[in-house]
């Protein structure tokens, strides 16, 4: 059944960091509703429309690049309380086996014949999904995105990281320490550069942010080296990349292949001559920064990435419009400072998501 925003749902809509108010606008009280963003006006198809009118239960599916991948899990937690607190039937789903953004599209496509109420896509591979995502929102299925967007679709809004200033955050860790082993004017350094698939726009608009902070004339960047989401894989990677060049000086990943980074740096004994820098704070991340093989990691607040969007669903479905159309979580940050202090409260956190 559907919950109208009062009370609880109010409180939620707070937490999440949303208002009930904002820049679109939207008419509730017309058959179907519709909303004016900014790349046109949306309608809802009649379908749903008359479920909302009758408190029939909603089905929203958040299709995701990697359902099983480390970063995604919290992401999965966020989405399904949320959708269980607001009384929405729910499903996260995606390709098995990695990401591959046709596969992604097909299930979409799915979805939208399949007569679903709203959608949210971790947009992972713009050029493929931006005309499902459209196609989703003209057959009148409201649709966001979450952790990487579309920007140039239909879709509502998006709901993550500003990427390109994550960058900027990961670089001035990076550097920060870096200079305390590695003086200015003492090179060439040389920096790996690291991502799941240099193809994606997530990793281009990292690496672009952390250059624009970490570039300097003492310092060369190596890569982009691709990756992939298998650990075997990234320490595979990484392996090679010091073996053709054993003079590297610094790595950086865009995501949580740090983890597999970091590994190599303990188990060859290079923390103190290698700063290596990445995102997220899955299991076995924050443990290397406290070992000293990893300086710093930057975390996306994954589980506001599942949960806001259902929330700005839930404020339009009862007759608010979308409140932001670039809704950035912010960036969190766990390095050598602040490790000893936060690990007690990561560990209860894991605990708690076993």
């Amino acid at each position: 059944m559907r919950i109208p925003i009062t009370g609880l749902t109010a409180a939620a809509l707070l937490v999440a960091g949303l208002s009930v108010t904002g820049p679109g606008s939207l008419n509730a009280a017309d058959a179907p509703f519709t909303a004016e963003l900014d790349w046109g006006t949306f309608t809802l198809n009649e379908t749903t429309a008359q479920k909302v009118r009758d408190g029939e239960e909603l089905k929203i599916r958040y299709v995701a690049a990697v359902p099983e991948a480390p970063a995604h899990r919290p992401i999965r937690k966020g989405f399904q309380a949320a959708s269980e607190e607001l009384g929405y039937d729910h499903g996260f789903v995606g390709p098995e086996g990695g990401p591959n953004p046709q596969e992604q599209a097909s299930i979409i496509e799915s979805l939208i014949r399949a007569g679903t109420d709203a959608l949210i896509i971790n947009c992972d591979g713009a050029d493929v999904l931006t005309p499902v995502v459209d196609a989703a929102v003209d057959a009148g299925i409201p649709t966001l995105t979450s952790n990487i967007d579309c920007p140039a679709s239909k879709r509502f809004s998006y709901h993550g990281q500003d990427l390109v200033n994550s960058g900027r955050v990961a670089g001035t860790q990076f550097i920060k320490y870096f200079r305390e082993t590695h003086p200015e004017g003492g090179g060439p350094y040389k920096v790996g550069l690291f991502g799941g698939d240099s193809a994606y726009d997530y990793v281009r608009d990292r690496i672009n942010g952390f250059k624009e902070v970490v570039s300097a004339d003492d310092i060369e960047f190596m890569g982009v080296f691709d990756t992939t989401f298998d650990f075997n894989k990234v320490y595979n990677v990484v392996e090679a990349t010091f073996r053709a060049n054993p003079d590297l000086d610094g790595i950086y990943m865009v995501d949580e292949g740090i983890l597999g980074g970091g590994q190599y740096i303990k188990r060859h004994d290079l923390s103190g001559q290698v700063t290596a820098v990445g995102f997220n704070f899955i299991p076995g991340i924050p443990e290397l920064i406290e070992a000293g093989a990893v300086q710093a990691s930057v975390g996306q607040y994954l589980y506001k990435q599942g949960w806001n969007p259902v929330v700005e669903l839930h404020a339009f479905f009862n007759g608010k419009a979308p409140d932001c159309e670039l809704c950035d979580v912010g960036a969190d940050i766990l390095n050598s400072e602040n490790i000893v202090e936060r690990l007690p409260q990561l560990r209860e956190a894991k605990e708690k998501a076993e």
